[in-house]
């Protein structure tokens, strides 16, 4: 077996060994939203650098350095998709009942005006630096160094869009659940694509963090929660 075989292997074999261990965390663990973070940090971040070789390290620490090449087509995309999904939210408003939406995030989850802050800066910054790190630095430009192109972007978009299932089933009705499955695949092609021709994650990442502080503006209809409310402390959901 050769050598860009078995590294392209231990590259699809952990991360689909992440995503099964942070799925399972999910739905059966449900642990305080501070010690799934650090779960998630390790499973994301730390063990990545340590299974792979010292040549692969520093191409992901590379990958991450930010570059002005495209800086404004990833701000400009991650716009358009802004307006796009509050868009979606008023228009599916009126037709769904988004009532039964279970929170991510309440104050059971060990959130206090203590951290709020520091959880807010990590939702707002580091969450989506952390995905992108995975999902499009070790699982699309590292890996297609040693697989054709075309099935890293399928796999990096599919577990992109599997490792968000286990978060928001239940949310919606069946027709809303498939067409949230679909659309993080193809914002995982889109994130893949701004990445690819300067090969660093930095522009997606803008385009990432863009796209999810879009679901903090959504705060005013009570039937969606994704904003969370220091002084209420009510139940509400942090992306």
């Amino acid at each position: 077996m050769s050598r860009r075989i078995k590294k392209s292997k231990k590259i699809i074999l952990y991360v689909i060994f992440a995503c099964v261990c942070m799925t399972l965390l999910d739905l059966f663990v449900k642990p305080i939203y501070t010690i799934k973070c650090l779960i998630k940090i390790i499973l994301f971040f730390v063990i990545p650098l340590f299974i792979l070789t010292k040549r692969d390290r520093k191409s992901l620490i590379r990958m991450i350095k930010p570059k002005k090449e495209g800086m404004f087509k990833s701000i400009s995309i991650g716009f358009i998709f802004y307006l796009i999904i509050l868009y979606l939210y008023f228009l599916l408003t009126e037709k769904y009942d988004f009532s039964n939406i279970v929170s991510l995030v309440d104050i059971n989850s060990g959130i206090n005006k203590g951290n709020i802050v520091l959880v807010l800066i990590y939702i707002s910054f580091f969450n989506s630096l952390l995905e992108e790190f995975f999902f499009r630095n070790l699982s699309f430009l590292l890996l297609k160094k040693h697989v054709r192109k075309i099935y890293c972007y399928l796999f990096s978009s599919i577990m992109f869009a599997l490792y968000h299932v286990s978060i928001i089933i239940g949310w919606f009705e069946l027709p809303i659940l498939l067409c949230a499955i679909f659309g993080l695949m193809f914002l995982g092609i889109v994130f893949n694509y701004l990445n690819e021709k300067n090969n660093n994650i930095f522009n997606s990442w803008m385009c990432h963090d863009s796209i999810s502080k879009s679901y903090c503006i959504i705060n005013n209809n009570k039937k969606f929660f994704f904003y969370y409310d220091i002084i209420s402390y009510d139940r509400k959901c942090v992306l």
